[in-house]
């Protein structure tokens, strides 16, 4: 661990941080557990999960690139994109290696479909990232369907947290993040 790391696991620490911690552990797990009591809404974040997780970001793409005729800016957002998600997953989480949740859907099968525990770390969410870009950069262009689109990517990063494969801070650091940067790969 470094310097840098033993400084923020001491801010974690601290009473304010370990309270919001302890009351994102509590919202996350009531969550968690009342979409798992309720079927017909696990298998909808199940559905979302295998649909969208899948098919979003390419089918987003295909629509930016019908939309979008500055192909320069095209570049620029994926290169945005591809660097921040190399980031996330191989810079960010391991360097906070927060502990995924403890979940009810962790190997559930449902049809042909088996969910098991991700490998990786927890925070920040990078589906929730992908979401956020998503947002921002549907608001900022001139691509059809915004509200559609925003409901969607607001879903899948919903169902991070229903699944039980994030906390609520994941899904809104991961969030913010998509939504900073694709308001930046935008204007800059």
């Amino acid at each position: 661990m470094n310097k840098l790391q033993r400084r923020v696991r001491t801010f974690i620490r601290t009473p304010p941080i370990k309270q919001l911690v302890a009351i994102d552990h509590k919202l996350t797990s009531q969550f968690h557990d009342w979409v798992y009591t309720h079927t017909y809404l696990l298998h909808l974040f199940m559905a979302i999960r295998v649909i969208l997780n899948v098919l979003g970001l390419p089918l987003f793409f295909i629509i930016a690139i019908k939309y979008i005729a500055n192909k320069k800016l095209l570049l620029k957002i994926f290169i945005v994109w591809l660097i921040a998600e190399i980031l996330i997953e191989l810079v960010a989480k391991p360097f906070f290696a927060r502990i995924r949740p403890e979940c009810k859907t962790y190997n559930v099968k449902i049809g042909p479909f088996h969910f098991s525990k991700p490998k990786s770390f927890s925070f920040p969410s990078g589906h929730s990232f992908n979401a956020g870009y998503i947002i921002a950069l549907t608001w900022l262009l001139p691509i059809p369907y915004k509200m559609l689109i925003t409901l969607t990517a607001l879903l899948v990063a919903l169902s991070r947290v229903a699944l039980g494969f994030h906390y609520f801070i994941d899904i809104f650091t991961g969030l913010m993040i998509g939504l900073l940067l694709g308001f930046l790969a935008t204007v800059i």
